[in-house]
């Protein structure tokens, strides 16, 4: 067991799943999408619900190819997409923040307000993301970005779907 499974008693399987280098290249191309939609940073806040929708395969699989729907056309369209997850971002908050302290130590996301996330430039999520099993996840966190982009205010985004920060 590592270190960071042994004090939070999670198994080996889920550890391995919700790798802390993985979830950060995640953050960093949710956050990259958003930047694109014109906004300055991904807020702190949305992480929380960014990770659970890309790694749950059922969500992730009903996101747009393209950020040219609206978000609350497509949460219309999909609200299968809100069943369970208020449970999924409660429960895999942990491995979020782990995801974004790695992330700032590995400098592929940064800080550029007090709680905005930005990418950072970075050789290794290019590589991550030119492996053909992360593609599609890389592609599924920009779309979310964009798509979470599209609303100016954090509370409008959590009531669409349907948490509370």
């Amino acid at each position: 067991m590592t270190e960071r499974t042994a004090s939070r008693r999670v198994p080996a399987d889920a550890a391995a799943l919700f790798n802390p280098a993985y979830c950060a290249a995640i953050l960093h191309r949710v956050s990259s999408g958003y930047q694109s939609g014109g906004a300055g940073g991904l807020p702190y806040s949305l992480s929380f619900l960014a990770l659970p929708i890309v790694l749950h395969t059922a969500s992730a699989e009903r996101l747009p190819s393209s950020a040219r729907v609206r978000l609350h056309n497509w949460l219309l369209g999909n609200p299968e997409v809100l069943v369970g997850l208020a449970d999924r971002a409660r429960s895999l908050a942990p491995f979020v923040r782990e995801a974004i302290s790695f992330g700032l130590k590995a400098r592929v996301v940064q800080f550029v307000e007090p709680d905005l996330l930005a990418p950072v430039s970075s050789d290794h999520v290019a590589k991550w993301e030119k492996r053909s099993y992360n593609l599609p996840a890389a592609k599924r966190a920009v779309v979310l970005g964009k798509l979470l982009s599209q609303i100016g205010e954090v509370p409008t985004v959590f009531t669409l779907f349907g948490v509370r920060p």
